[in-house]
């Protein structure tokens, strides 16, 4: 039954589709109508409502009025109720001018949708106007919504009905006329046979010769066109023959077009170069264009134009179809075109022939041409004689040769004999076994330029898959090393930076103690003192430990050193006399030091810690079996360090042993942080890498030469250092005894370290301040809000575990803008000189902080 309904709404879609459009347009026209209608009855309703009101106020408001004014609220309630009656009126309302009298009628919950207030006056005797009240006014409009709902309901259900009516005649009428007779000519031309059917297509319609219309002139044109098929397809039939034949012979494909009928014929081969099923496929031009790659298509088009347009024109073409299942083909094709007398073209003929196998093997080729040729890698091609056979243009540049002036050369007379023979011959031999070799070298170009090159050997085959040479492929990856090195150079750099900042600041507060408390016992003590001496010592070997942190911090990037204009040649003097005490006797200790030599901007704790690495590391080569242990110290100004170190004459530093020398291979990496050649929980692997910082921050050069200890050679290691000389007056340093301030005034000292807390506190009372020390910063923050002016100045440390030393300053900067605050640290990584003046704090101290510098810095600010 289903089916049935779909068959049947298929038939007669054209009459539902006319039905459909002659609905919606009366439907529409309806809706638009009724809104009009609808609308303006809408606003006569409103426009009455505003009518009635009006009319209240003309008619009533004066007796209301005077009622009001008489107090006369019967006669008010009978006027207001008289009012009430008046269509659209719902409320009515009497306020007197106190507002304390109210007379209302009528529904106050109703639908507020015009209110309306009347102020109420009247002449007093004396013929002033009082005003009495107001009256208040409220209609709804519920009522004229309803006769707007109750109207357009009614005329919707009639246009419904007449709508409903008017289109079953419709419906009919087409049926009748036209659906009909099209149902049948539709499956009359389903049906139709041509080889088979001879019977034409009559309908059943009472008309004669004279009333004919377009649905007989359909049904001529369906007879004749079915007779003209007929007559096409013999002619085709016999054109098929024909070039079915012509193809078998050609091995092409061909088609057949008839311009004047615009009938096509295409061989089988044609069918299948395309990828069509003859059965299935209906051969037009516009099919045929359809399997053309759509980038070749506008070519296509052109070319057969000019064909058409242009006579004795002639071109074979190549181009790009898509066959069904995707796949992409290339052919060639060519069209000749017949014309008439009048030199009209009448029919096109063409052939086409598949040549994908041809054109992928020449685009292959070129393909291949265009990498080698634009490749920046250097591509060459040699025969197993190692000739030069050919080269790309980034070979030729690199060896500064045109492509005739390299073809017959080798390897040997470019890069060399010796390179050849050690490096290229090896590896070139391995590859023309069939094993495909890669390797890195640093390679000298003819043009003196050194570049590091990660070379690929690949075997050459033949067609017998024969070796007949090989290809090789030069990379220049000498920026991607150089990077790689910096990169894991400033890995280890930025590993040390974070150590040596957690090692300092520890290291620092211990410093700090030992030079505070051996700087109060050297002043409390007696000059005449038997064991002053001894806590002198202490004091300056804590001097010179905090020399040590410093260094680690300029090594880690972490703080910036101060070189000073010194001779050195007595620091050294006083380092070998120092290391003397710890090196065994079996390694004997020379040196040739001048004492003459010029100045230089150095810092002396730095230097004392270069000489002592280098001649750690010296001991530890000798240490088994004993040797020589020299360092030199001269002068020089030979022009190749002179011209690198931008100055007049430079230091040269020398320190040599005759220990087991350090390995080639390892001789490029000893700079690196963490790389040592000592066994596991031997050493560190960061004495050289200190060296060499300090030795860069100085602006000097550092190289090394060694040699390995073996049975022909003895073996060891020499460090050149070269520090460029400068000039000026070298400033003698005093050393006299300070004598500390004294002062007054109430201090907070705050520090994590309860020692170094007490330390501090007991240095600034013996010069005569109040100090209240303490180790936790949340209690001093409390201890400071609780009066933040008993305390003219607060010395606070940086790091601590709740309160970092610029918040918390910060914190008691809020509570009193103009507290001095000295902030000292261990280390300037996250806090600088420059951002704690921005933040407000006077003074900022590096740890170890001294006595002096304390007491000094303490005056300075109070005296302010």
């Amino acid at each position: 039954m289903f089916s049935k309904i779909i068959q049947y709404k298929n038939r007669y879609r054209l009459s539902y589709r006319l039905l459909l459009y002659v609905v919606l347009c009366s439907s529409l026209w309806t809706l638009l109508a009724t809104g009009f209608q609808l609308y303006f009855d809408f606003q006569k309703d409103i426009n009455a409502i505003h009518s009635n009101i009006q009319f209240i106020k003309d008619s009533y408001l004066e007796a209301i009025t005077q009622s009001v004014y008489r107090f006369d609220e019967e006669q008010s309630t009978i006027l207001l109720q008289g009012a009430l009656k008046t269509i659209g009126v719902e409320y009515l309302e009497i306020t007197d001018s106190s507002k304390k009298y109210k007379l209302s009628v009528g529904n106050s919950n109703a639908s507020k949708d015009l209110v309306r207030i009347i102020s109420m006056e009247v002449q007093d005797p004396l013929e002033r106007t009082v005003s009495v009240g107001t009256l208040t006014i409220i209609a709804s409009f519920d009522e004229v919504y309803q006769q707007l709902l109750e109207k357009a309901v009614f005329i919707l259900f009639s246009n419904i009905f007449k709508t409903f009516f008017a289109s079953i005649f419709i419906l009919v009428i087409i049926q009748l006329m036209v659906s009909r007779h099209l149902s049948k000519m539709a499956n009359y031309t389903e049906d139709i046979n041509i080889d088979e059917n001879d019977q034409y297509l009559v309908l059943n319609r009472r008309t004669s010769l004279s009333q004919r219309d377009e649905l007989d002139q359909l049904v001529d044109a369906i007879n004749d066109m079915q007779a003209r098929l007929r007559d096409d397809i013999t002619t085709r039939k016999q054109l098929e023959s024909q070039l079915t034949q012509s193809a078998k012979i050609a091995s092409l494909g061909s088609w057949d077009c008839d311009l004047l009928t615009n009938k096509e014929i295409w061989s089988e081969e044609f069918y299948h170069i395309l990828g069509f099923d003859p059965e299935e496929t209906n051969p037009t031009h516009e099919t045929f264009l359809t399997s053309i790659f759509p980038e070749d298509l506008e070519f296509v088009k052109n070319e057969i134009k000019k064909s058409l347009d242009i006579p004795q024109y002639s071109r074979e073409m190549e181009f790009r179809i898509v066959r069904k299942t995707d796949e992409i083909r290339f052919v060639r094709s060519q069209v000749e075109i017949q014309r008439d007398q009048q030199n009209q073209p009448i029919r096109m003929i063409g052939i086409i022939q598949d040549i994908t196998d041809r054109k992928l093997v020449e685009e292959e080729v070129i393909q291949y041409e265009h990498i080698v040729s634009s490749s920046t890698d250097m591509i060459a091609l040699l025969d197993k004689q190692f000739v030069y056979l050919a080269a790309n243009e980034a070979y030729r540049n690199a060896v500064q040769l045109s492509s005739q002036e390299l073809i017959g050369k080798t390897p040997a007379d470019i890069f060399g004999e010796e390179f050849f023979e050690a490096v290229i011959k090896p590896n070139v031999l391995r590859c023309l076994t069939g094993e495909k070799v890669s390797y890195h070298a640093w390679i000298i170009f003819p043009a003196d330029e050194k570049k590091y090159v990660e070379i690929s050997y690949y075997p050459y085959l033949g067609l017998k898959k024969e070796i007949k040479g090989f290809v090789v492929n030069l990379r220049d990856i000498t920026e991607q090393n150089q990077l790689e090195t910096q990169l894991r150079h400033s890995q280890k750099m930025d590993a040390i930076g974070t150590l040596a900042g957690g090692i300092a600041h520890e290291f620092n507060n211990i410093l700090s103690i030992i030079l505070g408390y051996s700087s109060l016992l050297l002043r409390k003590l007696p000059e005449n003192h038997a064991e002053k001496h001894y806590i002198n010592n202490i004091h300056e070997a804590g001097k010179r430990g905090a020399g040590l942190t410093k260094q680690i911090l300029t090594f880690s990037r972490m703080d910036d050193q101060i070189l000073s204009l010194q001779h050195i040649a007595p620091l050294l003097k006083e380092t070998i006399k120092m290391m003397r005490a710890t090196i065994p006797v079996n390694i004997d200790i020379q040196q040739e030091i001048d004492i003459n030599c010029s100045p230089i901007l150095a810092d002396s704790s730095q230097l004392h810690q270069v000489l002592v690495n280098l001649c750690t590391n010296a001991f530890h080569a000798m240490e088994k079996h004993g040797g020589v242990l020299k360092i030199c110290l001269q002068e020089g100004n030979d022009p190749k360090f002179v011209s690198v170190l931008k100055a007049e004459s430079y230091l040269k530093l020398t320190v040599s042993d005759t220990g087991c020398g350090i390995p080639v291979d390892a001789q490029e990496k000893i700079f690196d942080p963490f790389f040592t050649t000592k066994a596991v929980g031997e050493g560190t692997g960061l004495g050289l890498s200190v060296v060499h910082s300090i030795v860069e921050k100085h602006h000097g050069i550092i190289t090394v030469e060694s040699a390995v200890r073996n049975l022909q050679q003895p073996g060891g290691t020499i460090f050149y250092i070269y520090f460029p000389v400068a000039r000026g007056d070298v400033k003698e340093e005093h050393v006299n005894e300070i004598v500390l301030p004294r002062g007054k005034g109430s201090i907070l000292v705050v520090d994590d370290e309860e020692i170094l807390a007490n330390l501090h506190k007991e240095v600034l009372q013996d010069q005569g301040y109040t100090v209240t020390a303490c180790n936790h910063e949340l209690e001093a923050l409390k201890l400071f809000q609780q009066n933040p002016d008993q305390f003219d100045l607060v010395f606070t440390d940086y790091t601590m575990p709740y309160l970092t030393g610029d918040l918390f300053s910060l914190q008691l900067l809020e509570l009193r803008p103009d507290i001095p605050i000295i902030l000292a640290t261990g280390y300037s990584s996250k806090i600088s000189e420059e951002r704690a003046k921005s933040l407000g704090i006077q003074a900022f101290l590096m740890k170890p902080v001294e006595a002096e510098t304390l007491v000094q810095t303490v005056q300075r600010l109070l005296e302010k």
